[in-house]
């Protein structure tokens, strides 16, 4: 909360922000291309991907919390964001690599969804 907000904020005003926010900038557009081809892979589930940088949301079709449930029990911690939207929010710290992970622990979820 509070605590974090701080620390980014103080890592911010020392010049070590700007890479950080590059890196956000780039992996997160990069993500979102990946999440966005789910809609096509699971239409039935998926209905859209909103959001920019790290701070991405999944609307899906039905109710979250089954899919909520489902990604937690696969290591991945999601909240739900309103209505039908899951949302996804990593750390500023996170790489291609975690997005990367993430991005695969949510298709074997939707993939083993009737």
């Amino acid at each position: 909360g509070a605590l974090l907000l701080v620390v980014e904020v103080d890592a911010l005003g020392h010049g070590r922000g700007d890479n950080l926010l590059k890196q956000v900038r780039t992996n997160g557009a990069a993500w979102k291309a990946q999440l966005e081809q789910l809609v096509t892979e699971f239409p039935r589930h998926v209905k859209t991907v909103t959001g920019r940088g790290y701070m991405i949301g999944l609307v899906l079709h039905s109710e979250p919390p089954p899919y909520l449930t489902a990604l937690r029990e696969a290591g991945l911690l999601a909240v739900v964001a309103g209505g039908n939207t899951i949302r996804l929010l990593p750390p500023l710290i996170a790489t291609k690599e975690h997005l990367d992970r993430a991005t695969g622990i949510i298709r074997s979820v939707l993939t083993k969804k009737p």
